[in-house]
């Protein structure tokens, strides 16, 4: 049998004890687990331009590090391309390094037409913890659509 005052103070010391278990797991999933995870979203839009230029097409590619690991010569090399064939634009950065938590982002303008079907290719390289990861990404574009939004996740 429990002491009187023991029985009034059981009820509230379990959702504590869960509370406590929770954070410390969370805790060691974020921090002291090694994780490599790399996010890349890429945003493209279509916006209708004057002039006679037909308008322009925006890729904007935002590459975050999630995970806790540094991330070593992180290169994202990226081509717009019309599906029918010929070049629109093109980015292929210099190597940089991405520290746990940070964000680089690349942007691509280029003149375009709303009426064309464009293929967006990426190739994603970095090192990590001795290991070399490498991911090809390929999306394809319509003509009714002016945003389109696509999130891989490369670990």
């Amino acid at each position: 049998m429990l002491k009187d005052g023991w029985e009034k103070k059981l009820p509230w010391m379990a959702p504590l004890v869960v509370l406590i278990v929770l954070l410390i797991s969370f805790g060691m999933y974020q921090w002291a687990i090694p994780r490599t995870e790399l996010e890349v979203r890429t945003v493209y839009h279509e916006a209708f331009g004057g002039g006679g230029t037909g308008g322009t097409v925006n890729v904007n590619i935002l590459l975050s590090n999630l995970g806790n690991r540094n991330l070593r010569s992180l290169e994202c090399s990226v081509s717009v391309r019309l599906k029918d064939g010929g070049s629109v634009g093109k980015h292929d950065p210099d190597p940089s390094d991405l520290a746990a938590g940070e964000n680089i982002e690349i942007r691509i303008t280029c003149i375009g037409s709303h009426y064309e079907t464009y293929i967006i290719d990426m190739d994603v390289r970095f090192d990590c913890s001795g290991n070399t990861h490498l991911r090809s990404l390929s999306y394809e574009t319509r003509e009714d659509t002016m945003t389109l939004v696509f999130v891989e996740n490369i670990a």
